[in-house]
């Protein structure tokens, strides 16, 4: 491989490696930490809204047992000094339909 290949190779790991760890919990990630504190309900969404690089507002929609309601809750997840996110706050629950 040529120096010019290996330099651009280089550059885009860098890049990639920043990329990720900037990056906010994903949606996966999100569901389960509701999972956690709601073993009942069912997550059905958690997408990231307003927010910058170290703080994010999460739209978890869910569905409770025996319910056909749709519900919403925001989740807070702000970066902690050790680059984790942590949920910091939680809004209130909201019917969506």
């Amino acid at each position: 491989m040529k120096l010019k290949q290996k330099l651009i190779a280089f550059a885009i790991i860098c890049t990639l490696s920043f990329l990720l760890s900037c990056s906010f919990p994903g949606e996966e990630q999100v569901k389960n930490d509701f999972r956690l504190e709601n073993p009942a309900f069912k997550p059905i969404s958690a997408i990231v809204g307003e927010g910058d690089g170290d703080a994010g507002n999460y739209h978890i929609r869910y569905k409770k047992p025996d319910d056909e309601k749709t519900y919403e809750q925001t989740w807070l997840y702000l970066r902690q000094d050790d680059g984790k996110f942590k949920v910091t706050s939680k809004g209130r629950e909201k019917v969506i339909d």
